[in-house]
């Protein structure tokens, strides 16, 4: 099943996030149910990730279709921005060291870090998406996958 999470309210007035401990245990459940994790740099302020580059794969048409609001085919601006990786423990210990909220992974508020993260299962189907500059996280959880622990937060919605 599919679940959204937005930053604000229909009014815009209240705002929300992931964080903290709330986060962590996000990105507990995405780092169980995922084998690869990419993101977007687009800018040279962001760091260059040189650390991580044995890691670091090709991305694929679902990573297309993840930043599909940037990118409509793996053409040569995707291959370059796109940032794809296999959850190894030194890309966990990375995503964990970036920030301490969902809302963090922006180039832009007073932050400098990789643009909008996704999570894949081995068979590269899209576990989690986030659209940061929009403030929309999206969770699709199958049927044999458990995100109770972060769906007791109201803010989920099914989409």
């Amino acid at each position: 099943m599919k679940y959204v999470f937005t930053d604000t309210d229909e009014s815009g007035f209240e705002e929300y996030d992931i964080e903290k401990d709330e986060y962590l245990s996000l990105l507990k459940i995405c780092f169980r149910y995922s084998s690869t994790v990419s993101f977007r740099i687009w800018n040279e302020e962001v760091t260059a990730l040189q650390s991580l580059a044995k890691f670091r794969i090709p991305p694929t048409e679902k990573c297309v279709e993840a930043y599909s609001h940037y990118y409509k085919s793996l053409d040569h601006m995707a291959l370059k921005e796109i940032r794809h990786y296999i959850l190894s423990d030194e890309v966990k210990n990375y995503v964990l060291s970036v920030t301490d909220s969902i809302f963090g992974w922006i180039n832009g508020w007073g932050y400098h870090n990789p643009e909008d993260i996704c999570f894949y299962r081995h068979d590269g189907s899209i576990f989690f998406s986030s659209v940061i500059h929009d403030g929309i996280c999206c969770l699709d959880v199958g049927e044999d996958e458990d995100a109770d622990e972060i769906l007791k937060n109201k803010l989920w919605r099914p989409y």
